[in-house]
């Protein structure tokens, strides 16, 4: 008996490690910083919408959402269908419902200066579905889909003809809502951690011939042009995999044929102005996610095509991974007289802390070329706008790059807008806080605009950034063209298995510098965690710092994550790009790819990091998609007990016997003679 006891022991500790391993996931990996969202909530039963609609009207139920005080009892907008996931609510609605509310009203009942053009309220609807486990039950998940297309029904009657509903679904939710397509009564379809490619638990079949389905409508298969966006929570969602939540991507082309389909995936990491992991259930009130969805729908409420409603969700929904559309009224051509305009010297970086005023500043365009005969230039903007990206409460400070170059009669100087190669917004690293703040998160305020633009080598002219920043003296400018080393470390996972390797970095001396570090040889997979320490040297010269060093970490273009870098301070260095059952190439290059953000005098130096693979982490994620192998473990060990058990007068009993021996005792229990076959 004693193989039995420690393999009973042995198989408690693996349930244990597991569970403990991939709790620290979600603690660890990927922080959450969410505020909580509040609103005052009143639900309206839809009672009109009955058995005449559907039989299951009996067992579901429809509500419709309204915020006490703001607005309205009855409908007045246009119609958004809530679709929640198994075991959810229809209450769970009110987050994003009131967000989209108290946008659109400035104050009770007076539409906001914003939506003064047209624009319509929202009406947010809600299923109820009784908290039916629909992951588990292919049935249920079919009647789910069968009472949600007759809500949609019912809605749209109550509305003008041609009316088009926008549909959200949460978990399962987004499986409901994409089992609705193709539908061309359906304007778009935001999921919120949705596992689309993977379903939860694969034990019906019924359950898997509705994914097979779905994934022909997600991967644009299907005739039909409804965008779908799916958000993703990233290691801090422990109910899915997240790399289940990846769309495959779509052929999106603006403007184009017929046959194109918008399919974006966006992680709450990446997305711009949130920059932090959320929870599977917190992904539906985590504040800095919930208004930006609101503020989506109602910008879809307001377009009239695919290539509309396309450019809204990429508006609010942004990751930075694809470019914005061009800004017409800040792309334009500019003819500079002598006295408007500074030229710096050569090899000078600009940098301005609260700048005033106005003024366009030349920077010579370096003789020295690269293979290809470009260079890059980049240029960080603290509490401003470029082009069209800025935080959402911006300051008065509008910069424009242009690639400029002199005339030859007069001082006179012609300058055209230069053309983004990425144009994203960075996280602002709070002094002395960790990132994302707990609890708190980032501000709808912060944010540091990263502009970069490839510029043509050994061309006479400038690069010119104009400066508009009025008399509110707020924010910092600081760029110039990208010095500094790129780093490729050729590491193998061999190298980092069993040890921290250390690698020393070069020193970037430059202002407004972005540093690439690339570990080609390295697997990026969902399985596999790095840990990084960095070691960071305080300059004690420095007394004013614009910004702190930045580690991004683009394991593929919709996931991104953001660290700061605090020396000995560790950081798990994760992906969902390709996992376990998921059929699906990793869009990325292969390797580990980090890129060092530094803009304006630092106080900070990074010298060197230390990277090996954190065997604790990685088995935590380990769990989290192979649960049935633990499950099976288990089983398999208390399969083996029972057989050592199973003793007849002192005598072990083969495996056939067994079986003989247990249906015999089994059939005496149904019988009440199980006394007797247990000596009792």
């Amino acid at each position: 008996m004693i193989t039995p006891i420690i393999l009973g022991l042995l198989g408690l500790l693996t349930i244990y490690a597991g569970f403990r391993a991939a709790t620290d996931v979600q603690r660890l990996v990927s922080p959450q910083g969410c505020r909580m969202s509040w609103m005052s909530p009143s639900y309206v039963l839809e009672s009109e919408f009955n058995t005449s609609w559907t039989p299951l009207a009996s067992r579901y139920s429809l509500w419709l959402y309204r915020e006490v005080g703001w607005e309205p009892s009855q409908a007045m907008g246009l119609p958004v269908l809530f679709i929640p996931g198994s075991a959810g609510s229809s209450h769970q609605v009110r987050s994003i419902a009131s967000s989209a509310a108290r946008q659109y009203f400035s104050s009770p009942f007076v539409v906001s200066a914003e939506f003064t053009g047209g624009a319509k309220p929202l009406d947010f609807y809600a299923v109820e579905f009784n908290e039916d486990f629909s992951a588990f039950h292919g049935k249920t998940l079919d009647a789910e889909i069968a009472y949600t297309s007759a809500a949609v029904s019912y809605i749209l009657s109550r509305y003008r003809p041609g009316t088009q509903i926008i549909v959200m679904g949460h978990s399962m939710g987004g499986i409901v809502g994409a089992a609705l397509l193709p539908s061309d009564n359906i304007k778009a379809l935001i999921t919120m951690s949705t596992p689309h490619t993977l379903a939860p638990a694969r034990f019906d079949p019924g359950i898997m011939e509705i994914y097979n389905r779905t994934l022909s409508v997600v991967r644009g298969e299907e005739q039909g042009q409804t965008p779908i966006l799916s958000i993703c929570g990233g290691a801090a969602d422990g109910m899915i995999p997240s790399e289940a939540c990846i769309l495959p991507p779509g052929n999106w082309l603006e403007g184009g044929p017929g046959n194109t389909s918008y399919r974006r995936s966006v992680f709450t990491s990446a997305l711009e102005g949130a920059w932090t992991g959320v929870g599977h259930r917190e992904m539906v009130w985590c504040h800095q996610v919930r208004w930006r969805i609101a503020r989506a729908a109602l910008e879809l409420g307001a377009t009239h095509s695919v290539d509309e409603s396309a450019r809204a969700l990429d508006r609010w929904l942004r990751d930075g991974s694809v470019l914005p559309p061009p800004d017409r009224d800040s792309v334009q051509d500019l003819v500079l007289g002598e006295t408007e305009y500074e030229a710096l010297p050569g090899n000078m970086r600009l940098v301005l802390n609260r700048p005033l005023g106005k003024r366009t500043y030349l920077m010579p365009i370096p003789s020295t070329a690269e293979e290809d005969g470009t260079g890059k230039f980049v240029l960080y903007v603290s509490q401003g706008k470029v082009l069209n990206i800025a935080p959402r409460h911006t300051l008065g400070l509008h910069v424009s790059v242009h690639l400029c170059a002199g005339r030859d009669a007069d001082a006179t100087v012609l300058c055209k807008s230069l053309a983004p190669t990425s144009l994203r917004l960075l996280p602002a690293l709070i002094p002395d806080k960790l990132s994302p703040v707990p609890d708190e998160g980032a501000d709808e305020s912060e944010g540091v605009v990263f502009f970069e633009a490839e510029v043509p080598h050994g061309r006479e002219g400038w690069v010119g950034v104009t400066i508009d920043a009025g008399d509110d003296g707020s924010g910092w400018v600081a760029g110039g063209f990208d010095q500094a080393p790129n780093v490729e470390i050729n590491l193998g996972l061999g190298d980092v298995l069993f040890g921290a390797v250390k690698i020393p970095l070069p020193r970037s001396d430059h202002v407004g510098s972005k540093m690439e570090i690339r570990f080609p040889r390295l697997p990026s997979i969902a399985l596999l965690a790095y840990r990084l320490v960095p070691k960071v040297v305080e300059i004690p010269s420095c007394t004013a710092p614009l910004f702190s060093p930045l580690l991004v970490h683009t394991s593929e273009p919709s996931e991104i994550h953001y660290y700061r870098l605090i020396s000995d301070h560790p950081i798990f260095l994760h992906t969902h790009s390709y996992g376990p059952y998921i059929n699906r190439k990793p869009i990325a290059p292969r390797g580990l790819n980090l890129t060092v953000h530094s803009a304006g005098p630092s106080c900070q130096d990074v010298t060197e990091v230390n990277l090996s693979v954190d065997w604790w982490v990685s088995a935590g994620r380990m769990a989290t998609r192979y649960p049935t192998l633990i499950l099976g473990w288990c089983i398999g060990i208390v399969c083996f007990m029972v057989y050592h058990s199973m003793r007849l007068d002192g005598q072990q009993l083969s495996v056939g016997e067994s079986l003989v021996f247990f249906f015999a005792v089994s059939d005496g229990c149904i019988h009440g003679g199980s006394r007797d076959y247990w000596g009792l």
